[in-house]
């Protein structure tokens, strides 16, 4: 953010810095902190899921810690971030300006009106992902055959106003399921959980867990 510069060679002013880097670690809190919550709920309804999560931290990290420099090695664990925001994103619902006219599903949207896009509805779409309402990590691997198109997997925006935070975000989460899947088993309460739509998508009521050392 220091040497970041827009259109015109303009730098951020120190408010605007200061003001970035609170969005970036108070927004981000919950958002992540409620990701993990819903991957270990995925986790123990997918037994498979979870003994493929396992294989690959044992197989990178063996009886170490992971550090920033194992993230690019953790594509299964990537993966599993990666479903559990298609599944259930912690932003659920973004809204924007149109700036001009357009048509879009054949609905005409005149300049200036507000647009509101679902990520639950557009990525859970049987158009975008084969089998929407299935746990599959295996579809975000390049050699699966999968093809997503682009913006039908949208968790953190997308364009020139996506999240200041998608790569912190990304990078924390994959990196704090990597020590707590390596370290423990959580057997999460297998009930079902209804979201709830709030400013984040939250479970409906709390998800109890017991923990087990590995």
């Amino acid at each position: 953010m220091l040497t970041a510069v827009d259109e015109s060679g303009t730098h951020l002013t120190d408010d605007e810095i200061r003001d970035e880097t609170v969005t970036l670690y108070i927004g981000g809190h919950e958002t992540t902190s409620t990701t993990l919550v819903w991957a270990w709920y995925l986790l123990a309804r997918n037994p498979r899921v979870r003994d493929a999560l396992a294989e690959e931290l044992y197989r990178v990290l063996g009886d170490r810690e992971p550090g920033f420099e194992d993230y690019a090695q953790l594509t299964y664990t990537q993966a599993v971030v990666k479903e559990t925001l298609r599944l259930y994103p912690a932003v659920w619902l973004i809204t924007g300006v149109a700036k001009e006219g357009a048509t879009i599903g054949g609905l005409p949207i005149e300049e200036g009106t507000r647009v509101w896009s679902s990520q639950w509805a557009t990525q859970r779409d049987a158009r975008w992902f084969p089998e929407p309402e299935e746990f599959r990590p295996e579809r975000w691997d390049p050699a699966s055959g999968d093809e997503i198109a682009e913006y039908a997997w949208f968790p953190f925006g997308g364009g020139p106003r996506v999240c200041i935070g998608t790569r912190f975000a990304m990078v924390e989460a994959v990196l704090l399921l990597a020590v707590l899947a390596r370290r423990f088993t959580l057997d999460v309460d297998p009930g079902e959980i209804t979201p709830v739509t709030g400013l984040t998508l939250q479970p409906d009521r709390d998800v109890t867990a017991t923990v087990r050392s590995r």
